[in-house]
């Protein structure tokens, strides 16, 4: 091989790994930023959880500990249909979670992507317990 062929062939190599390292770099940016996005997410995922399953302590405990009471009617990002926890509670006839989260100021006015709001959904809530809350 020739020397000028062999000092292409170690600068196409240079650029290779330099570009690679970029990708790298881009590739850790990206995951660091989805790590921290999933880090803040959590406490409303685990918020959307608790309304849904009736959890009124949990409830409590991350609305007033950790998301602050202002965000009671917060949806999580990666709920595609955008619902709040009043909407699961409702969905649910979790009547205790209801009531907590009139009572913190949740909006009756917010609806999902689908149009449904809580009222919608405690109307077809079993016993229509919901209902009478709002």
């Amino acid at each position: 091989m020739s020397s000028s062929l062999k000092a292409k062939s170690k600068s196409v190599s240079l650029e290779e790994k330099s570009s690679e390292r970029k990708d790298n770099e881009i590739v850790r940016s990206k995951a660091r930023s989805v790590k921290s996005r999933d880090e803040e997410m959590r406490p409303v995922a685990r918020y959307m959880n608790a309304a849904k399953e009736g959890n009124l302590e949990a409830v409590k405990a991350i609305l007033e500990n950790e998301l602050k009471v202002e965000l009671v009617d917060v949806t999580d990002e990666y709920d595609d249909k955008k619902e709040t926890a009043l909407i699961y509670a409702c969905m649910k006839a979790h009547l205790d979670v209801v009531e907590y989260l009139l009572g913190q100021g949740a909006s009756l006015k917010y609806r999902n992507t689908a149009g449904g709001h809580a009222t919608f959904f405690a109307a077809g809530a079993k016993g229509k317990g919901a209902l009478r809350c709002l």
